[in-house]
């Protein structure tokens, strides 16, 4: 197998940012959206969620689609070969097992999960965590909160998206 200059880098990369970052992380059981959690297949997503209101087009000159998404009223699921690897919420109906979601204060985030890496953006900031498994190793993944005016207004689960507004 070759491993291409881009790959390398992004692996130096996240091997590096691995060992300096400075907030406080997150277990990856804290993470899951009204039982929804990275890993599960859009089957248990359907049946958790119902019916979703939109999803992703069919691609028409792909011969295998592996990247899919659906979405409800406030929340979008992302898969891999129908495997959960992200999900995005913009609506009170969908909270962390913490009880926290849009609506809770940039204290309430803080006093639960510690201290974020902070990022400016337009009109509020985002406070990022990097989400850990069981014995505290990181996943790669992050939760962000996008905060404005001392609220949280969304909040992602799991890697960049392409086209997400979070970091």
């Amino acid at each position: 197998m070759t491993v291409g200059k881009a790959t390398i880098s992004l692996l130096i990369l996240f091997l590096v940012h691995q060992g300096s970052w400075a907030a406080d992380s997150v277990d990856i059981s804290a993470c899951a959206v009204r039982g929804v959690e990275l890993g599960d297949t859009s089957t248990h997503v359907r049946t958790t969620f119902g019916e979703p209101a939109g999803h992703n087009p069919p691609c028409i000159d792909c011969f295998d689609q592996p990247y899919t998404w659906i979405s409800y009223d406030g929340l979008r699921v992302d898969f891999i070969q129908s495997e959960t690897i992200h999900i995005e919420v913009d609506s009170d109906d969908f909270r962390l097992p913490t009880g926290l979601g849009v609506g809770s204060t940039k204290a309430e985030v803080i006093a639960e999960y510690g201290d974020p890496v902070v990022t400016e953006h337009e009109g509020g900031e985002f406070l990022t965590y990097a989400i850990t498994v069981r014995n505290g190793k990181r996943t790669g993944h992050t939760l962000v909160f996008l905060i404005e005016d001392d609220a949280v207004t969304g909040f992602k689960v799991g890697p960049k998206r392409t086209g997400s507004l979070y970091p």
